[in-house]
């Protein structure tokens, strides 16, 4: 996986509870406004109780279709989460975790056998690898000889020129 395909699996964005209520507002006002329309062109006037029926009509229809859309952008980015994780969660991640996993418990159990915890038996493997490591980096360094420079340097004219 690319960077950017981690930083959106550990950053998701989803739709938030304001995101959702201003959808709904917003279908409210346009399916309201419908039927406001529609009761003024079969002459229904303000406040008859058909007009008030016609508006939780109005109502029931925004809300419907207000769960309906935000329905489906929540299974889209469910399908989005679920493809990165399939990308992710592959055999040979759970086979590495696996052995990970039984790595811990051998420690732990060689930890146990000389009376330490876990943590402590970590420190001191951690602090004789790094004295192991830095030992053959100095000795294998004895060896190394520097790079000479090459002892040719371009002037600015011949840079810029």
């Amino acid at each position: 996986m690319e960077t950017d395909d981690w930083n959106k699996l550990a950053a998701h964005s989803f739709i938030t509870a304001r995101q959702m209520v201003i959808v709904c507002l917003v279908l409210e006002v346009i399916v309201g406004g419908l039927f406001i329309i529609i009761a003024d062109k079969f002459d229904v006037a303000m406040g008859n109780f058909l007009w008030w029926v016609l508006q939780f009509f109005g109502l029931v229809v925004a809300t419907n279709l207000g769960a309906v859309i935000l329905a489906i952008m929540a299974q889209k980015t469910a399908n989005e989460i679920g493809d990165m994780y399939r990308e992710v969660f592959t055999a040979d991640f759970y086979k590495t975790v696996d052995s990970m996993t039984t790595f811990r418990s051998f420690l732990i159990e060689e930890a146990e056998e000389d009376g330490k915890t876990l943590n402590d038996e970590m420190r001191e493997l951690a602090q004789k690898m790094y004295r192991v490591m830095r030992a053959e980096l100095d000795v294998k360094a004895e060896y190394v000889e520097p790079i000479e420079p090459l002892g040719e340097y371009a002037d600015d004219g011949e840079l810029f020129g």
